[in-house]
């Protein structure tokens, strides 16, 4: 007994290792060796000792959690020089299935013969297994595991009555694997290289679409940097949008006024209207002197917050004026409260 504490100490200290094994799709071969004793609900609980028990078993996992098991074992009684065997199947659960330790409950059923009771007459023999598994490496896993046996209403000599027999073993296995997928051959996925955009000129102007502000000039036609005639004014999108009322601007939307801030940097002749714009809702009034603070709001943002030349800004509000979308709509008010820059020089 000494010794099986010993692998237990062994097993539990060495599961601090952090590590995952898949056992998925894999068959296992190995035996067990410890050490058995009669327990309640038997004469024979009355005159044996325990004495060793070993066996051999194969195992397939079906997943990470799940396995069956074909065991044969032998459980030695001294006293009474008596054996029993036991073939039995037995289905298992790893608790902790991708873990390198992991807690094991099974429970089965199976064949037991008594070497002096009526040898060649076989009994039903139910078991149940509680215990403990370490995957040593990718191939070895070593065991504790407690079975309880069964023994279904054993027969013994006429002057001996018939009663359900009960085992406990403890035992300690080594089960060697193999099969399954060969993770060490299988190839590491490659990812998919994408595949390089190609920065076009589609109008034929003499301006990378990515940089042109007016992507349809007519062919022939002469433009300024940014792909625009020069008596053509570009507009450089901006997406920023106003609750109903508001002129506030919310931080989500730095990014987008950053991107006017480069632009201007990229062509620092230019100089740059920012519209205001709402809905339909309210007075025109309200809507005018609304759309006036909305775009001089986004001015001052642009000017103390990201560093844009005053100078060639101007700000101006055209209230429900210009709407881009139908205002009888919750969608269509939404987009028409905005602020867009026009290119003007």
């Amino acid at each position: 007994m000494k010794f099986l504490f010993a692998v237990t100490a062994l097993v539990i200290g060495q599961s601090a290792m952090a590590q995952t094994f898949d056992y998925s799709k894999r068959w296992g071969l190995g035996g067990s060796f410890g050490y058995n004793t009669p327990i309640f609900g038997n004469i024979i609980n009355e005159m044996a000792d325990g004495d060793i028990s070993w066996g051999v078993h194969g195992r397939y996992h079906f997943n990470q959690q799940d396995g069956i098991e074909l065991g044969h074992s032998r459980y030695e009684l001294s006293d009474i020089n008596n054996l029993v065997k036991s073939t039995d199947v037995l289905y298992f659960r790893r608790l902790n299935a991708t873990s390198r330790f992991t807690p094991i409950l099974g429970a089965g059923a199976g064949i037991i013969e008594i070497s002096r009771y009526n040898p060649g007459t076989p009994k039903l023999g139910l078991k149940a297994r509680a215990g403990a598994e370490y995957a040593i490496n990718e191939c070895f896993s070593l065991g504790l595991n407690v079975d309880y046996q069964h023994v279904n209403k054993m027969l013994f000599a006429a002057n001996l009555p018939t009663r359900n027999a009960h085992l406990l073993s403890a035992r300690v296995g080594l089960t060697y694997y193999f099969g399954g997928a060969d993770k060490k051959s299988e190839a590491a996925p490659v990812a998919p290289v994408a595949a390089a955009k190609v920065d076009r000129d589609t109008d034929g102007d003499g301006v990378l679409d990515s940089k042109d502000k007016c992507p349809s000039t007519p062919k022939g036609t002469t433009v300024n940097a940014y792909g625009c005639a020069v008596e053509e004014k570009a507009t450089v999108n901006i997406d920023v949008k106003f609750d109903s009322g508001k002129s506030t601007i919310s931080s989500e939307f730095n990014d987008d006024l950053s991107h006017l801030v480069q632009f201007m940097k990229e062509h620092p002749k230019t100089k740059i209207e920012i519209q205001g714009h709402t809905d339909s809702s309210g007075s025109k009034t309200l809507n005018k002197n609304l759309s006036i603070a909305r775009a001089s709001s986004v001015k001052d943002y642009l000017v103390k917050r990201l560093g844009a030349d005053a100078s060639r800004l101007t700000s101006n509000g055209y209230g429900d004026e210009m709407p881009v979308a139908e205002n009888n709509t919750a969608e269509g008010r939404q987009q028409n409260r905005r602020v867009v820059a026009v290119i003007t020089e």
